[in-house]
């Protein structure tokens, strides 16, 4: 009997799915999803069940639950941080162009005009600008 009884604590667990929440900033909560707790331990990219943003922790939190289900067990934020950190790394495209604009003015007494920088490197703390090309500015 104590072995039926194990063996069906087993099938739950086999059943069971882990979930975590994590803040990514105001307003931004991240969850996901793993089917197995050697994957959340193991942080793979793709291991994932699924994944989403909301806006409120609250929304985040039903979200993982509605797809992790009733055997859904929730796990430290910190694997939903480190996940969220690597997968996102492999996610970014080098094509996103992002641009700074710095207002200079035309001669003296004259008006202003922004002129557009490509961003070149993003820091925590500074952001770095291209110089801009003389037809991008107008300038001849």
């Amino acid at each position: 009997m104590a072995q039926g009884l194990k063996g069906e604590m087993g099938s739950d667990t086999a059943r069971k799915t882990f979930f975590a929440v994590t803040s990514l900033g105001k307003d931004r909560w991240y969850w996901v999803v793993w089917p197995s707790l050697e994957m959340v331990r193991s942080g793979e990219s793709g291991s994932h069940v699924a994944e989403g943003d909301e806006c409120a922790k609250a929304e985040a939190v039903d979200r993982a639950l509605e797809v992790a289900g009733m055997h859904g067990e929730w796990v430290a934020a910190k694997y939903a941080k480190a996940y969220h950190r690597r997968h996102s790394q492999k996610r970014r495209s080098p094509e996103v162009l992002g641009f700074l604009y710095r207002d200079v003015q035309e001669g003296s007494g004259g008006g202003w005009r922004s002129v557009p920088h490509r961003v070149a490197k993003r820091t925590h703390k500074y952001v770095y600008g291209e110089k801009p090309e003389a037809a991008f500015c107008g300038g001849g």
